[in-house]
């Protein structure tokens, strides 16, 4: 967007501010996810779904948070004065110069140092907490779909924010499309590699020309989900609770 040319810079800033939004809600999302799965391992009964409440919590910090910082940005930038602007439909679609280090990247660089954290701690605590079996392979399950999540996303923005620090290549422009397809990427891994997505698939004939290969990939281990949907709450002791 930093390159394009627009007669109307209205629709230019509106553009690059509704795309300064939604990057970042995805990581805060993603930063959702991960403090989910960590209060899951201190506390196993907020594994299980307890409805609106404690989704409009989540919603509330992954969707406000970038609303905010969005609204600060635009004020920041639309403010007169000499002050360092981002830039954002002043002269280009996007940040000027350096001035996405200090909106985005910042931001971005804390929640993947705070996902690295939690993903740290909670694999540790896989090994000093004793749980019901099924309570384990439960967040074990969340926790794998979320780092494949964070893999998904963070990796090749670690990339973006290493060749903004150089002249514009090939390699940025390969970084660049690698990000435009994160969509597919995530809907085919967290969504058509699911095992019962797969089943569904090789019911309906779809899979039928590797279908000898699938049937032993499933016979492998049992569906992940059908663990999560049907386990109960334990405490910590690991006894049942009531």
């Amino acid at each position: 967007m930093k390159l394009m040319a627009y007669s109307n810079m209205s629709l230019c800033a509106v553009r690059g501010f509704c795309a300064y939004f939604f990057i970042l809600s995805s990581f805060f999302w993603s930063n959702a996810m991960a403090i989910q799965i960590m209060f899951s391992m201190r506390r196993p009964c907020l594994l299980y779904d307890r409805g609106w409440r404690e989704f409009s919590w989540y919603s509330l910090y992954a969707w406000g948070c970038p609303a905010v910082l969005t609204i600060i940005m635009a004020i920041v930038n639309f403010h007169p004065g000499d002050h360092p602007k981002p830039g954002i439909g002043l002269m280009h679609c996007w940040f000027v110069g350096n001035q996405q280090w200090y909106y985005m990247y910042s931001v971005m660089s804390i929640l993947i140092l705070a996902n690295i954290g939690i993903f740290i701690w909670t694999s540790t605590r896989f090994w000093c907490l004793s749980f019901n079996s099924s309570h384990v392979k439960a967040v074990k399950y969340k926790l794998m779909l979320t780092i494949r999540l964070f893999v998904l996303m963070g990796i090749p923005w670690i990339f973006e924010m290493i060749g903004s620090l150089v002249e514009t290549s090939i390699v940025w422009a390969i970084i660049d499309i690698i990000n435009t397809l994160q969509g597919l990427f995530i809907f085919v891994l967290l969504v058509l590699l699911r095992r019962r997505a797969i089943k569904m698939m090789l019911k309906h004939g779809w899979l039928n020309c590797v279908s000898d290969s699938i049937e032993k990939y499933l016979a492998l281990a049992e569906d992940e989900e059908d663990v999560v949907e049907h386990t109960i709450d334990v405490r910590m002791d690991g006894n049942i609770t009531t």
